[in-house]
């Protein structure tokens, strides 16, 4: 976990793993991981479980934010209205 300017990354990347803007495994990965940490934000990483994230998380890092250049800010606010639409 970083801390940039008051903002939190807690799964900062570069390269491959935790991406968006696609549909596949980053996106799965980073929408469960988002999920996990809305619910326990001390939760660590899951490795693969096949255990799928909520749809609309999902619908979210798969097309709502493609296109979106990084880093972009989300507030726990608006990630828990997606996971809870």
């Amino acid at each position: 976990m970083t801390i940039q300017d008051g903002a939190v990354f807690p799964a900062p990347q570069v390269g491959s793993g935790y991406t968006y803007g696609y549909s596949g495994g980053g996106p799965i990965a980073l929408a469960r991981l988002i999920d996990l940490l809305l619910q326990d934000i001390t939760h660590t990483a899951p490795g693969y479980d096949g255990q799928q994230p909520p749809a609309s998380l999902l619908h979210a890092a798969e097309e709502q934010w493609q296109g979106r250049p990084p880093p972009f800010t989300l507030s726990r606010a608006e990630l828990e209205a997606l996971r809870d639409a």
